[in-house]
């Protein structure tokens, strides 16, 4: 869900752990990347809502707007 170029955000948190891995179809990962900035909210919004207590629970403490303004706008 946090791309892995944001590690360095996230300097006392390995990304690289399953509470940070969402698994979608080629379709949707294509689309959450390079559709439009609606389809792209849909999708993160939707997989973001299903970890983000998830990523609390690690130490990765961040809400959906600074997800997508830092990684995916």
């Amino acid at each position: 869900l946090i791309p892995m170029k944001g590690q360095k955000d996230f300097p006392k948190v390995n990304l690289d752990r399953t509470e940070n891995i969402v698994c979608i179809c080629p379709n949707c990962h294509r689309m959450a990347h390079y559709g439009n900035k609606e389809t792209r909210i849909k999708i993160l919004k939707f997989l973001f809502n299903k970890r983000s207590k998830l990523l609390s629970g690690v130490g990765i403490d961040l809400d959906f707007a600074d997800l997508f303004t830092n990684f995916y706008d």
